[in-house]
């Protein structure tokens, strides 16, 4: 009878392992979990801090993308892709950018 019971405690270890979250194979490796806005002010002043007393550090145009990295009030902080720039920007000058 004791033969009889190993197989099962293997089994139970399997679907104990199968059941931890993995993530999904057919996720593209390449590609990171990154939001990108798209700028919708004609031109949009880029601050150190979520608030429009902070000192501007960048600028961006209507149409730019940028990364989205963090949302605290109004604010949205973000990236510029090209320069590698941070700051903050008001969230109603931001919509959600296309994902092709």
């Amino acid at each position: 009878g004791a033969a009889g019971s190993a197989p099962q405690a293997v089994f139970s270890l399997a679907t104990a392992s199968a059941a931890e979250p993995a993530a999904p194979p057919s996720a593209p490796a390449a590609e990171p979990a990154a939001e990108w806005r798209r700028v919708t002010g004609t031109a949009l002043n880029v601050r150190q801090g979520p608030s429009a007393q902070e000192a501007v550090v960048g600028r961006l145009l209507r149409d730019e993308v940028v990364l989205l990295i963090d949302t605290r009030g109004g604010w949205s902080r973000i990236r510029i892709e090209g320069d590698g720039i941070e700051g903050w920007v008001a969230n109603r000058y931001l919509t959600a950018a296309a994902a092709d």
